[in-house]
């Protein structure tokens, strides 16, 4: 369930700044016949596709992208708060500092909603 939201949201994050990327390369070459300026926005597009990843390899330390582990972190640390104790049958009672929770994981289910 994490992987499909953490897919969708890079998945997003990436077509929105392609899409940016396009509509400015579209009238930077406007004024082109329609194969020339087809060619150029091929080629901006490229090199924008290989400047992207040159710079993600260099930024990126670990497997997760920085925005994402800085969410994931986020997550890490409020979880860490939380004690969990089974009750059977993937049932569990989570307790936090706001008070006790049941937690059904087959129906994925919590009663604190």
């Amino acid at each position: 369930m994490l992987s499909h939201y953490l897919l969708h949201t890079i998945t997003s994050q990436l077509a929105l700044t392609s899409l940016s990327y396009s509509i400015r390369y579209i009238l930077d070459a406007r004024e082109m016949p329609i194969l020339s300026m087809l060619e150029k926005i091929r080629c901006q597009v490229m090199n924008m596709i290989y400047t992207k990843q040159h710079e993600a390899k260099h930024k990126w330390t670990g497997t997760i992208c920085p925005k994402v582990k800085k969410k994931l972190d986020r997550h890490i640390e409020i979880a860490a708060s939380c004690m969990v104790y089974p009750a059977g049958g993937g049932i569990f009672s989570v307790t936090d500092k706001y008070g006790t929770n049941i937690v059904d994981i087959n129906v994925r289910s919590c009663d604190c909603s």
